[in-house]
């Protein structure tokens, strides 16, 4: 049966997300305000350990979502509704001089380009103990512990690692000291923000696996972020679709790659490549994610884009009902008219209430 989703207290949940909106405002040439939604009543749930993807195409809300939890928002945006819960706490209210403690400590994040987030002219291993020392530690504490999180990250020569510049490392090499420092305190929650897009695919790989064992080894929960399902298939035991601002979909990995319900996330598994189908064209997603003044005024924001609004007799409901994040199966979650119509159908035919 569809009922609304709603977050309910969980004991070992380490990360919830409320009911978040986040809107850009913006000012034209006679200082008028225009505000324009980015992202709307965001859920999701993180538990203590668990490795978690947000997956979706460029320009769905997925950093912008990253940057909330960590205050890292541009200038123009801002949070207009909803609360991001750690630990129990609500870190939305805090001040940006009262989350240092957390930023970098409880929670680190790992960003899209290597090349471009670390110092030029600091050596590599200066750059992660620094990390230590900001939150507490002493500077021989510091370099003793980044010297063990060079070891761990896979660097077999951690010394020379160490006193190398980042303009003497690999892109890979590079990543992995990010994941030093951003582990280096041990932090509850890591927010990897598409680690992987600017290396190749083989260095993409290994940087997923190290990141997987050192969820296992640390016990620290992840939540990446990526626009390939390929990538996180393996490894992530959840996964939340995002399309134009919203979630459109999530439950358990397996349940979603092995049942997926909305046109969108069964649009990006078939753009997948099958290897056994090498002389088979390569699916393609035609048309593009709306743009933040073509948001507010949308009920089903993947309308333009959808198949399945062709094949059934809902096209009208879809174009003037607003739609919302609905659970269809057991902790299956999707956000689409279809699936909402046939849920009820069943439920009604069976003499329940919905």
């Amino acid at each position: 049966m569809c009922s609304n989703f709603n977050n309910t207290e969980n004991k070992d949940s380490i990360l919830n997300i409320e009911n978040l909106s986040i809107q850009f405002d913006f000012k034209n040439l006679f200082s008028k305000t225009r505000s324009v939604p980015a992202v709307e009543n965001l859920n999701l749930s993180i538990n203590k350990g668990e490795f978690v993807a947000l997956v979706g195409e460029s320009g769905c809300g997925k950093s912008l979502t990253a940057l909330s939890i960590m205050k890292l928002l541009p200038k123009a945006a801002h949070i207009s509704n909803g609360k991001i819960i750690f630990c129990n706490k609500n870190i939305t209210t805090l001040s940006k001089k009262d989350f240092r403690s957390i930023s970098g400590n409880e929670i680190s994040i790992i960003f899209q380009d290597p090349m471009s987030s670390l110092n030029p002219l600091k050596k590599a291993g200066i750059q992660i103990a620094e990390a230590a020392i900001a939150h507490g530690k002493d500077k021989k504490t510091a370099e003793k512990k980044a010297m063990e999180m060079l070891k761990l990250t896979g660097f077999k020569d951690p010394q020379n690692i160490y006193n190398s510049y980042p303009s003497e490392l690999s892109g890979g090499m590079k990543q992995r000291i990010l994941i030093a420092m951003a582990l280096i305190n041990e932090p509850k929650l890591l927010i990897a923000d598409e680690p992987t897009t600017a290396l190749d695919v083989t260095i993409q790989a290994e940087i997923i696996e190290l990141l997987f064992k050192l969820n296992k080894k640390l016990g620290t929960a992840v939540l990446l972020i990526s626009h390939d399902l390929t990538v996180v298939a393996n490894i992530c035991s959840k996964i939340y679709v995002m399309y134009s601002g919203e979630i459109i979909e999530n439950s358990s990995t397996e349940e979603l790659l092995t049942n997926p319900l909305h046109p969108y996330t069964k649009a990006l598994i078939q753009t997948i490549p099958d290897l056994e189908k090498r002389l088979s064209k390569l699916t393609v997603l035609s048309g593009n994610v709306p743009s933040l003044e073509e948001r507010s005024s949308l009920n089903c924001r993947f309308y333009d884009r959808c198949e399945l609004r062709k094949t059934v007799n809902i096209s009208e409901k879809c174009r003037h009902q607003k739609l919302q994040l609905e659970e269809y199966d057991k902790e299956h979650f999707v956000r689409c008219c279809s699936y909402c119509m046939k849920s009820n159908d069943k439920t009604l035919s069976s003499g329940g209430n919905f």
